[in-house]
């Protein structure tokens, strides 16, 4: 999250120094704008993906009715 706070800095910065020359003022604008919402969309995107994979790990170490520990006691018990 720091890097998004240091990238919108950045861009701000630019724009506030290219502020008295159009053709810089119009190109700086289009392509902070560009930029900032690319940086948004990916840290979106790797937020979902985590989450996704977060997910798929939690799936595969779930537990089945034969891992139950009275499931396997009364399995010993009755010898199968």
């Amino acid at each position: 999250m720091l890097y998004l706070l240091i990238i919108s800095l950045f861009i701000f910065t630019f724009l506030y120094l290219s502020l008295y020359i159009d053709l810089a003022y119009l190109f700086g604008l289009t392509a902070s704008i560009i930029i900032f919402f690319y940086v948004l969309i990916t840290h979106h995107f790797i937020k979902i993906i985590d989450l996704l994979a977060n997910d798929k790990k939690i799936i595969t170490n779930k537990e089945t009715a034969n891992d139950h520990p009275i499931i396997k006691s009364a399995r010993s018990r009755l010898k199968k």
